[in-house]
């Protein structure tokens, strides 16, 4: 199934989540700059699927632990977090991203 993502509600969301004090903090204790480490972009941007999958599982721990119901809109957000960061760190534009997705959404809606 299919799904339209809208960026700009996805980024709402974020930038009204986030606490800046903490924007360059561990997340979910995985070292960020251990995932832009890699000089391999296809490599980099693999650890960095299984950085964003470690978060996840964080995020399910901790909502087992607590009486937080484990929602897909925050893995959005989770997932965004480490997208807008990945980016910033290896000085990507985020919107020729979002581009590049919402292209390969419309072929994949046309095919």
């Amino acid at each position: 199934k299919q799904i339209d993502l809208d960026f700009s509600q996805i980024e709402d969301q974020y930038l009204a989540s986030i606490n800046p004090e903490q924007s360059d903090e561990t997340f979910w204790d995985q070292d960020l700059d251990a995932t832009y480490s890699e000089m391999d972009e296809l490599a980099g941007f693999g650890k960095l699927l299984e950085t964003i999958e470690k978060g996840f599982s964080e995020y399910e721990k901790f909502c087992e632990k607590s009486d937080e119901i484990f929602d897909e809109w925050h893995c959005v957000l989770i997932m965004h977090s480490f997208l807008r960061k990945y980016c910033d760190k290896l000085e990507i534009d985020y919107t020729l991203l979002q581009d590049d997705i919402s292209a390969l959404q419309s072929e994949m809606e046309e095919g």
